[in-house]
């Protein structure tokens, strides 16, 4: 499991010091869930990342109740009662571990302030991404140190017949929106 998303987390689950949380590349909340998505989504198959896992069976027992103890302790989802810090994930679009939709499955049962940096085209490392990163990052933390309010941000997701649509409510108002788009070389392969 990657240790800086899932040791933040963690940290800030256990301890009453914490005044925000920043995971860096960790989405894997609902554990067993999103592991049964990550593997349709590479049609039947594993990302080439989670080789080590596959290689010690831990994928084949994805069913067996004696991991569903493990992932009591160890699935951040568990604790969510006690992540109400601000929380700012950030995120990569080609993650080779975790997929940005992923959120889909656990988003809406964090509790409240949290956002999301998603960077576009971004695998694990997220690189070419560390300024923008760094930025953000020192933006939340300065903030914080200066007791200023962070924005508010909420979303609600749409589909219809010609597409997808995201509505957005943001105060204060921002003065830039940037759009990205992020695509997956193949089903096998996050590049």
């Amino acid at each position: 499991m990657p240790q800086r998303g899932w040791t933040a987390l963690s940290v800030a689950a256990v301890d009453q010091r914490v005044e925000m949380c920043l995971p860096i590349v960790f989405t894997l909340m609902n554990i067993k869930e999103n592991m049964m998505r990550h593997h349709q989504a590479m049609d039947g198959t594993w990302s080439w990342a989670l080789e080590p896992y596959y290689d010690e069976d831990i994928t084949k027992e994805i069913h067996n109740p004696k991991l569903d103890q493990i992932i009591e302790v160890e699935d951040m989802l568990y604790y969510k009662e006690r992540l109400t810090m601000p929380k700012i994930f950030i995120l990569a679009t080609g993650d080779e571990f975790f997929y940005p939709q992923d959120l889909d499955t656990y988003w809406d049962d964090l509790p409240d302030p949290k956002y999301i940096m998603m960077n576009p085209n971004a695998q694990h490392i997220v690189f070419p991404h560390y300024v923008r990163i760094l930025e953000t990052l020192q933006g939340a933390i300065l903030s914080l140190m200066r007791g200023e309010d962070l924005p508010s941000v909420s979303w609600q997701k749409g589909a219809s017949e010609t597409g997808a649509s995201i509505e957005a409510w943001m105060e204060p108002e921002p003065e830039e929106i940037r759009v990205s788009r992020a695509d997956t070389l193949n089903s096998t392969d996050r590049k």
